[in-house]
């Protein structure tokens, strides 16, 4: 029987939260290049809005099944060759996680800062 250590449990819990953080990321700043409001795509993913705005800020632990219809309603569509979420005009990559951050107001900035800022000491410690 498999018996995870306190370490790997830290070290897997650390890399789901940034996981989290930037799959949320990827999903606001797609969301509103697309100009779509929080509750409208709440609304065609059939979720809630508190909902949205968790995965959205990496406190959600959405499904896979959330994540994809989230992507889709933005108008993105999962390539299982490629393992990206694409669209016909492009991927979702690091310069639309930078255009997200960027839109986000100076609360939201030292929320991912001050996540970024755990999980860089907790990979230290490691």
């Amino acid at each position: 029987m498999y018996v995870e250590s306190e370490v790997a449990k830290k070290q897997r819990e650390s890399h789901s939260k940034a996981i989290r953080i930037r799959v949320g990321a990827a999903i606001r700043a797609q969301r509103i290049k697309r100009s779509i409001s929080q509750q409208r795509l709440a609304d065609l993913a059939q979720i809630s809005r508190n909902y949205l705005h968790q995965i959205e800020h990496g406190e959600g632990n959405p499904t896979l099944d959330v994540i994809a219809t989230l992507f889709e309603k933005i108008g993105f569509k999962w390539n299982v060759a490629t393992f990206r979420f694409e669209n016909t005009n492009e991927a979702v990559d690091e310069a639309d996680l930078v255009k997200g951050f960027r839109t986000l107001d100076d609360t939201g900035k030292r929320i991912i800062k001050g996540h970024m800022n755990v999980l860089k000491r907790e990979a230290r410690r490691g």
